[in-house]
């Protein structure tokens, strides 16, 4: 047995050679495993690319089919309508929206741009790009160029994810009023929805390697585990964010296109399948908007949201305002008692602003349609709810002491400015003009009194103060502002905004002497908003009406309306007296004057300083070329300032109206050219300023207005300031263009010389532009020179 070997070595042996070979083999196939795992997590991460990628697609084509809606229904107003949604933005002022569906647009852009086509190439150029995010990103030209080119050869919306900029671009052909195709790109970020993808997929990766580790210790079982749960894991996160892209942002509900799937999804189960459909618009929501801001329409419509919530229906957001239910296997008892329900929860909830104290009552009108007993189609289903909506808000009653509907704000806010302006602009004291005001405010608007008072610069300082009231103590009123006793005057000065008072007897910032005069006076609830003279509050206009809690966000979006219409009027009669008093002609020194009066009366407008000084130079240098002495060249420039002073008494309302005005507005705008002119004329120095408000919008051949005059018959100023306001508007930026050059301005006003304009005034304005005098920044001094 010598020579032979042990058992114990040869289990070593074995052991030395058999161990090494094992652990190399697990560590194999652990590798193997590995590369198994970290291959199918690439697999899962593709497949997870391509769904988010479809989402994103289907997120912009969502947005596409909106904004395509909404636009073709603003017809040939669409560039027009987009030119205020980008001019508010720019000024950073709250959109004065018409339509709340603009929110579309103002919530969910980071850019805008302008695209049109060449006059001779017909090739699309970018005209203008407007960032509203500091995150906005630009995308090849080529590439934009290319989207743009064919939405506008298809006349559909063209959808695009662009993943070096992480942006959906969205190409939106719409007609300009000259007929011309002009395509809106908007931009909207994915940033979050590729921060999500690159997250979950260094997750995948991660959680590969981890899987791989533990298979080469428990081998490929344990693997084959992990890979599947990774695997549940990506399904679910894709179902997350698939959910995700299905829901409004702000309420959490299904957004419009995911409310219109799961409608038409309801009616295929079959044509005998009951269905109800509520639409729901929530009315005043412009007014909250515009009176105390987004945050708190934002927080009206969430509370819409989670009252709509309730016995299984099916929510989505529709609109701006608007809200879609589907309520599947319901009849008209049990869409009603829903409703009831609704509108029951809705009248138990009462928002407030924080800051001014004013309670926001939640009003809405629902329309209910039935399938299959009215509609057969998704689409006719939604027109018959929305048809029933608009009719409840028609059927409401209203009067003097209930909210006016969002849509007779405007006129009811364009007829009181009519009647107020001649009013605070005629003669007497200025507390005279107040208790006009005061009393005509009244009559009009049903108030059963109303109180007028203009600050002085320190606390408690009363510059001119009046009231009219139907009930007595009226002087008391008056008396008590006279003292100094302004409770209201600091809030309005840190929010300027309005405040609603529900119940005078129980406001306790109210003094209670205050309180019981108003009481005895037969007002139960109060308005009070701020008069705004260039962002400064310097005043405010009070209303009282006889029955507590009478006031809503809407009498204040109105109120305001008014009042800063009533300031505009106050401050540029001022201005006036103070300029006549300073001379009697319109000199050089008081140039700075006249153009503080001019824009008082433009800043509605949105008319710049710029621009009123581009016209006065170039009026100027009009007037030299065409043989005026200097002295008289100046006064037609400093005149010139004044061409549009009769806006003061266009509402602005009617003013930033978006889209076409009626035929009735449009007749209103006119007669700021007459009223510019009475509003001049009568005070000493102002002759050649009211002859220049009057007819500079006549026409060469007749065709203008107000009085038809033709070729000699306008006034030769006039004409020279008709020239240097279109080339001004032609040569400077507008939101949905870029300013045009000099020569196309040229080539234009040549066009209309002899139709629109003079012949010799046209011809004035060339020779200047040939000799190089046509620059910006040129004052009538460096021409003259």
């Amino acid at each position: 047995m010598k020579g032979c070997p042990h058992w114990g070595q040869l289990l070593m042996s074995f052991a030395h050679r058999v161990v090494p070979l094992t652990v190399v083999l697990v560590l194999l196939a652990g590798v193997l495993s590995a590369g198994v795992v970290l291959l199918h997590s690439r697999s899962i991460s593709e497949s997870y690319d391509a769904a988010i990628r479809q989402q994103l697609e289907e997120r912009a084509i969502a947005y596409g089919d909106t904004a395509m809606t909404f636009l073709d229904a603003a017809g040939p107003g669409a560039l027009t309508l987009v030119d205020d949604v980008l001019t508010d933005t720019v000024a950073g002022n709250t959109p004065g929206e018409d339509d709340t569906t603009q929110s579309a647009f103002y919530n969910a852009f980071l850019a805008f741009e302008v695209w049109t086509p060449d006059a001779t190439t017909g090739d699309y150029q970018l005209a203008l790009r407007q960032a509203f995010d500091e995150d906005a990103k630009t995308v090849a030209v080529d590439q934009l160029r290319l989207i743009v080119t064919q939405s506008g050869a298809t006349g559909k919306a063209i959808s695009f994810v662009d993943d070096e900029t992480e942006q959906i671009l969205l190409a939106i052909p719409i007609q300009a009023e000259d007929g011309s195709s002009v395509v809106i790109v908007g931009v909207l970020s994915a940033a979050e929805e590729f921060a999500f993808f690159a997250a979950q997929e260094k997750e995948a990766f991660l959680g590969g390697l981890l899987q791989a580790i533990v298979i080469i210790i428990v081998v490929a079982i344990v693997a084959g585990a992990l890979s599947a749960f990774v695997s549940r894991r990506f399904a679910q996160a894709n179902e997350v964010l698939r959910e995700q892209v299905r829901r409004d942002p702000l309420t959490d509900v299904l957004n419009h296109a995911a409310i219109v799937d799961e409608l038409a999804l309801v009616l295929e189960r079959g044509n005998d399948q009951r269905t109800a459909l509520v639409m729901t618009d929530v009315d005043g929501l412009k007014a909250v908007n515009d009176t105390y801001g987004h945050l708190l329409g934002d927080a009206v419509l969430v509370a819409v949201a989670e009252a709509l919530q309730t016995d299984g229906a099916i929510v989505g957001r529709y609109g701006g305002d608007e809200f879609v239910v589907v309520l599947a296997d319901a009849d008209r008892d049990a869409a009603g008692a829903y409703r009831s329900r609704v509108q029951h929860a809705l009248d138990e909830t009462s928002l407030k602003d924080e800051e001014t104290g004013s309670r926001i009552d939640i009003k809405v009108s629902i329309g209910l349609a039935f399938h299959p007993d009215e509609a057969g189609t998704c689409e006719d289903l939604i027109r018959l709810a929305d048809s029933a909506t608009y009719a409840t808000k028609r059927q409401r009653p209203v009067s003097p002491a209930n909210s006016l509907r969002d849509e007779r704000v405007i006129d009811q806010a364009s007829r009181l400015v009519a009647e107020l302006v001649p009013l605070a602009a005629s003669v007497g004291t200025l507390e005279d003009k107040l208790r006009v005001v005061a009393e005509r405010l009244s009559d009009s608007a049903g108030y059963v009194g109303a109180h007028i008072v203009l600050w002085g610069q320190e606390p408690g300082q009363v510059v001119a103060l009046n009231a009219f009231a139907t009930g007595p103590y009226v002087q008391e009123w008056i008396k008590q502002g006279r003292g100094g006793i302004q409770p209201l005057r600091p809030i309005l000065e840190k929010t300027k905004r309005p405040i609603i008072i529900d119940d005078v007897r129980k406001d306790l910032r109210l003094p209670e002497d205050m309180r019981a005069i108003l009481e005895q006076g037969g007002i139960g609830s109060g308005l009070v908003v701020p008069l705004l003279w260039q962002d400064q509050v310097i005043g405010s206009v009070a209303a009282g009406r006889a029955n507590a809690g009478d006031f809503t966000q809407t009498d204040a979006q109105l109120l305001v309306t008014v009042a800063g219409q009533i300031a505009t009027i106050l401050r540029t009669a001022i201005l006036v007296e103070s300029l006549q008093e300073a001379s009697a002609n319109l000199a050089a020194s008081q140039a700075d004057t006249v153009v503080m009066l001019a824009a008082s009366a433009e800043a509605h407008d949105q008319t710049t300083g710029t621009h009123l000084q581009a016209v006065r130079w170039l009026a100027e240098a009009l007037a030299l070329e065409l043989s005026c002495d200097a002295g008289q060249a100046k006064q037609v420039g400093l005149a010139a300032v004044l061409h549009d002073i009769g806006k003061i008494r266009v509402a602005e309302v009617v003013l930033a109206k978006p889209g076409a005005l009626s035929n009735e507005e449009w007749d209103r705008m006119k007669m700021h050219t007459v009223w510019g002119a009475e509003f001049l004329a009568g005070h000493r120095g102002f002759d050649l300023a009211a002859e220049i408000a009057r007819s500079h919008h006549e026409r060469w051949d007749g065709g203008g207005y107000p009085d038809g005059l033709s070729s000699e018959e306008i006034p030769v100023a006039a004409t020279v300031v008709a020239v240097a306001d279109a080339f001004d508007a032609i040569t400077s930026d507008r939101p949905y263009r870029a300013a045009r050059s000099i020569d196309e301005a040229i080539a234009e006003l040549e066009a209309a010389s002899g139709s629109q304009f003079n012949p010799d005034v046209v011809d004035a304005i060339v020779r200047l532009h040939k000799r190089g005098l046509l620059v910006h920044g040129h004052t009538s001094d460096d021409i003259a020179a």
